[in-house]
């Protein structure tokens, strides 16, 4: 996919997915008195706004700024929106007339009828499949990498995903995608929780939920569900302070 199509599927629900309600909210404020410009090079877009330079590249949660942020900055979303502004829409390709002669029309089979039981509209699963397609890429990248090289900021990336897929009640996904995000943490940070095994099973799990998605009808069954309530435990909270020889009653 090229920047050019990322820039125009980028909608106000992708780019909250990416950071959040409060900084889109902010990039949008400051678009309106931005006053960007940019530079292609290959198929990566260097703009220079709100004081910061920022290369715009596919996917897009892969942008970068020149700000102390480790992550997706406003910066990054205000040249995201001014480069959706300054983007020409993808040019159908136009027609070409032939010469031959005229073709009596050929009639359309006849579809049988499908009951409106059976019937989806597609604009339900597409967003879903999208996002099943953006967390499989990340996949990919850190087998292609390896832990040693993976950029400190993939943790962020996987969950930037998680996001995007709460928003698209994609609850399984949600959680897989969360907790490879935590493992990298925890392997970036040397802690001695994480385990090579675990982070390897979550990875493969993540990567057979999402391919069913991009490749089963998408129903809520394979989505998963959303915690709705919580069981309480019933008896009494002692508290022990770090330090501490005595506990607190």
């Amino acid at each position: 996919m090229s920047l050019q199509t990322a820039l125009l599927g980028a909608d106000e629900a992708y780019l909250v997915g990416m950071s959040n309600k409060g900084l889109y909210k902010r990039a949008v404020k400051d678009l309106s008195a931005a006053d960007g410009a940019v530079t292609y090079q290959d198929d990566t877009a260097e703009v220079t706004i709100c004081g910061e330079t920022c290369n715009i590249r596919d996917p897009l949660w892969e942008s970068s700024c020149t700000c102390p942020s480790r992550s997706i900055c406003r910066h990054v979303l205000t040249a995201i929106l001014w480069l959706k502004e300054h983007t020409e829409p993808i040019a159908a390709a136009e027609p070409t007339e032939t010469l031959s002669e005229p073709q009596p029309p050929v009639p359309e089979p006849e579809l049988p009828a499908v009951p409106a039981a059976q019937t989806k509209p597609p604009t339900e699963e597409e967003p879903i499949r999208e996002c099943a397609a953006a967390g499989l890429s990340l996949l990919s990248d850190v087998l292609r990498w390896g832990l040693v090289r993976l950029p400190e900021s993939m943790a962020d990336h996987f969950e930037t995903a998680a996001v995007r897929c709460h928003n698209h009640r994609m609850a399984e996904a949600e959680n897989l995608l969360r907790g490879i995000g935590n493992s990298l943490k925890n392997c970036r940070e040397r802690r001695a929780v994480f385990r090579t095994e675990s982070f390897l099973s979550l990875l493969s799990a993540a990567a057979q939920h999402l391919q069913l998605i991009c490749s089963e009808p998408v129903t809520e069954e394979l989505l998963g569900t959303f915690r709705s309530a919580y069981e309480d435990y019933r008896g009494e909270l002692r508290l022990l302070p770090i330090g501490g020889r005595e506990l607190l009653s």
